[in-house]
């Protein structure tokens, strides 16, 4: 749907005293059954709940809420929320410059860089001996 388009087709709610408007005529007929008509196709199957939706969406979002109340009736949950989910700079250190720069993991042994720079200061390592005269050559040359 081209929002900003001007002559894009409005689909408008055909019911006296509704004045909703719609991207597509398929909208509009799932929000007059739901709506206008009643008609709502998606019922929950749980025993004693007799809640019913106009999406499928809504339905499995409602599920949820029997599942929950499940698992708490069996003991899975003591009622108590769950602990907060730690951030993902608590839970890994900061990288340094050159994982920054090259990727993380990249001075592992098991990555298989063998081959270190000999320039002092330069942390580079490489696999095959062609990288590493590359890299001389491209970063360290006069």
């Amino acid at each position: 749907m081209k929002v900003h388009e001007e002559k894009r087709t409005v689909w408008v709610c055909e019911w006296k005293g509704c004045e909703k408007a719609f991207a597509s005529a398929k909208s509009r007929a799932v929000h007059s059954r739901a709506t206008h008509e009643h008609i709502v196709p998606f019922t929950c199957e749980h025993p004693g709940c007799d809640a019913a939706f106009a999406h499928k969406h809504l339905l499995v979002r409602h599920r949820r809420v029997h599942e929950n109340a499940a698992a708490a009736a069996a003991g899975d949950d003591d009622g108590a929320k769950p602990p907060p989910r730690k951030k993902r700079s608590d839970a890994i250190p900061p990288p340094s410059l050159l994982e920054m720069i090259t990727g993380f993991g990249y001075a592992a042994p098991e990555t298989g860089r063998v081959l270190s720079c000999a320039v002092e200061g330069c942390k580079s390592m490489f696999r095959r001996e062609y990288d590493l005269k590359r890299h001389v050559a491209s970063v360290h040359a006069p």
